[in-house]
């Protein structure tokens, strides 16, 4: 091909891999009911960006979804150390909720989620540079 069509093509790819280049890598995700913690995961230097959503699938009751990023103190049977939390917020019967935690400036380290709510949600949560 030639002329205007070969041109928005080649933009439309240069944009495109513009949008990729830009995007955040993915550090880490998790998806589950309820509460609970994460498996540990590696971070350099940086802030973090803790992007998460949480949906009722219940039509009647409704469920609650928080989340803190959390590092393990010295003892491993102690509780770790909360850096960044949500508040614990109420889902509507059938509804989602979806939001951001930006972390401080974390040192290079294990990090860990914490999962929260009285009544479990299903939800699904992405970790990458803030």
């Amino acid at each position: 091909m030639t002329g205007p069509r070969l041109a928005v093509q080649s933009i439309g790819l240069a944009g495109l891999i513009g949008i990729l280049a830009c995007s955040p890598a993915v550090l880490f995700e998790d998806r589950g009911t309820g509460n609970g913690a994460s498996v540990p995961f590696r971070v350099t230097i940086g802030a973090l960006a803790i992007d998460y959503a949480a949906i009722d699938r219940e039509p009647s009751f409704g469920c609650e979804f928080g989340v803190q990023l959390m590092v393990q103190g010295p003892d491993p049977l102690a509780p770790g150390r909360v850096l960044a939390s949500t508040p614990v917020t109420a889902v509507k019967p059938g509804a989602r909720i979806s939001g951001r935690l930006t972390s401080p400036v974390l040192g290079t380290g294990e990090y860990f989620l914490a999962y929260l709510g009285n009544k479990p949600c299903d939800w699904t949560v992405t970790v990458s540079r803030a």
